[in-house]
């Protein structure tokens, strides 16, 4: 979804559009042969975020928190690059096993 959003906002300063919408912005600074990246995360903290999630989504959405507590496995977006490991260092852990 990032990269899609990326490609459209260079497309909305590319035509002109963001101009016509007042954007504010030095098209100097702009990189428009960007290439993504992709953000190593380890299975670990994809995990305890999911984890997190649904500690919240258990008081915010009922409903939602009942369908997703049912999954075995999450499939990231192609952002990240899952490794081996445990829950960052720099985490803060709310919610232990």
């Amino acid at each position: 979804m990032y990269r899609k959003e990326k490609q459209k906002g260079i497309k909305i300063i590319r035509n002109g559009s963001a101009l016509a919408r007042n954007y504010r912005f030095d098209k100097e600074k702009i990189d428009f042969n960007f290439r993504p990246v992709k953000i190593t995360v380890t299975n670990g903290q994809l995990a305890y975020e999911m984890k997190h999630l649904l500690k919240k989504l258990e008081t915010r959405d009922p409903g939602r928190f009942q369908q997703l507590r049912q999954l075995n496995s999450i499939e990231p977006v192609a952002l990240f690059k899952i490794k081996e490991g445990p829950v960052a260092s720099w985490e803060i852990i709310k919610y232990p096993d």
